[in-house]
């Protein structure tokens, strides 16, 4: 609060003096952006320095494990999944074969044989 004699002159003396006040606290705001900025790019750097070691570390241990690692496990089960139905299929295949060789032993000589009726007249 601020008197005199002179109204106006007493306003604009207060007017100043909230002007005054205003411009120190934007300084002194000013001052602890910048601080806490600093402080924040500091604890990033370290942050990034401590990021690109655990992923150093992260690498080598995958280089190290890579047949161990659990994301390959589906790709495994798919595999197999896929060679057990090529399997199922050619093993069907081989018993097919094996049917059809069965039924040509149990079939009189000649029938089926080309040479077997050229044989018989000679």
């Amino acid at each position: 609060m601020v008197r005199g004699k002179d109204a106006s002159l007493a306003a604009r003396a207060a007017n100043r003096l909230a002007e005054l006040y205003i411009e120190g606290n934007l300084q002194v705001r000013a001052g602890q952006v910048t601080r806490v900025r600093e402080i924040v790019s500091h604890k990033l750097a370290e942050m990034r320095g401590e990021l690109a070691k655990a992923e150093a570390k992260v690498s080598a241990f995958k280089d190290a494990h890579k047949s161990e690692l659990p994301e390959l496990m589906e790709a495994r089960l798919h595999e197999r999944l896929s060679l057990s139905r090529q399997i199922e299929m050619e093993t069907g295949f081989v018993q097919e074969a094996q049917r059809r060789l069965d039924l040509q032993g149990t079939q009189p000589f000649g029938k089926g044989h080309r040479g077997g009726a050229a044989r018989g007249r000679v």
